[in-house]
Formats: C-alpha cells, structure tokens, sequence
C-alpha cells in the first residue's frame, strides 16, 4: 500500500464531513468560550461517528476494485451516519449552549429586578 492511498482515503473522509466538522468545532469553540470544556451529552454519538470513519477507511483500503471509482461512487452514501453522529453531538452542545444563556438570563433579570 502506498501513502497516497491513505492521503486519497482520508481527504475524500475530510471533505465529505467539513461542513459538519466546522459547525462543531464551532459549537466547541463558543463551549469552551462559556467554560464548559465537555459536553458529555454529546460524546457517545461523536465516539460512534468517529469509530464508524475509522471502520470506513480500513474497507476503503481493503477494498479489491479501484479505488478512485469505489470513493466517487460510495462516500457519499457511506458518510450519511457519520453527518447523523456529528448533527447529535452538535444537537447536545447547542441544548447545553442554550441551558446555559438561559441561566445566565434569568440571574441578569432577577440582579435587575433587585
């Protein structure tokens, strides 16, 4: 097997899941920026997804027909579960992202009312 392989398999797992994988880092991001580090919530959904790429790119390596047709004519299909796993773990961060300014709402409502 040569490195190109690999480098071919793994850009074409980037570029179907970026947009995905930018929205969450996103949500991350704005997480950490209100001090929760980890939303626990969203962690199995995420560890699934990313089990489920990494099972992806050892059949894209093992597989017996061309590659570049085998990508072009299945990644697409293949990732819908890895897009599913990201939206729930972005799903999970945002309802905390949400509990939290909601929090923070209604102490700056009552501090106001006092």
């Amino acid at each position: 097997m040569s490195d190109g392989l690999y480098q071919l398999i793994v850009v074409n797992l980037f570029k179907q899941a970026a947009g995905s994988l930018l929205l969450l880092g996103s949500l991350y991001i704005v997480s950490i920026a209100q001090k929760k580090w980890i939303v626990k919530e969203s962690l199995p959904a995420l560890c699934v997804a990313f089990i489920y790429t990494i099972a992806l790119f050892i059949v894209y390596l093992s597989t017996p027909y061309d590659l570049l047709w085998h990508l072009n004519t299945s990644i697409e299909r293949t990732m819908l579960p890895v897009y599913g796993g990201i939206m729930v773990g972005c799903y999970y961060i945002l309802k905390q992202l949400e509990s939290n300014f909601m929090i923070m709402l209604n102490k700056r409502r009552k501090s106001l009312e006092t």
